[in-house]
């Protein structure tokens, strides 16, 4: 709800008064995602937080390619992108504890940019004129960190009838559809 269907309603809302642009931030982490449209809120299936955010994720990714779409179709100038800031040390990893946290610490010296840094892919985004439709991330190992470039999402973030799907359902659980 938080990372999809929010960002869905604010963005639909919105889509009058933009002009420019619309950045979504993603994650390299909705490679993972598989995306249940008949059990969006996991009430039937069991519950894990990393499916749920990876699926999130995806969720945000097709979001952009289908406004992108629609934007196009209505003739409109405004981009969408979607944004993978990379691994940034931030307090999103508060809640690990054990070995999860003793990797996090450890492994996150060397894997993890400042927020400072992961927000060069956002501002990449916003001030070189991307194109809508792409995909921005670090360029650097395994996209984790490093300078932004324009890059390739997974296969199913340009999955059209998956994201026509997610949309439709998205308009119908927020009532709202730009």
């Amino acid at each position: 709800g938080t990372n999809h269907l929010g960002a869905f309603a604010l963005t639909n809302l919105l889509l009058p008064s933009i002009t420019d642009l619309v950045i979504t931030v993603a994650s390299n982490a909705h490679e993972r995602g598989r995306l249940d449209l008949d059990d969006l809120h996991w009430q039937r299936r069991p519950y894990d937080r990393d499916q749920a955010y990876s699926d999130s994720k995806l969720a945000n990714v097709l979001f952009t390619m289908e406004l992108q779409r629609r934007l196009a179709a209505a003739g409109r100038t405004v981009r969408a992108i979607a944004v993978h800031p990379g691994m940034v040390r931030t307090n999103l990893f508060g809640h690990a504890t054990g070995m999860e946290a003793t990797l996090i610490n450890g492994l996150g010296r060397v894997l993890m940019q400042t927020p400072e840094d992961g927000a060069r892919s956002t501002l990449f985004a916003a001030t070189a004129g991307v194109a809508g439709g792409s995909f921005v991330q670090p360029g650097g190992f395994a996209h984790l960190r490093g300078a932004p470039e324009i890059g390739r999402a997974s296969r199913a973030a340009y999955d059209e009838a998956l994201a026509r799907d997610l949309w439709a359902l998205s308009a119908r659980l927020t009532g709202v559809d730009g």
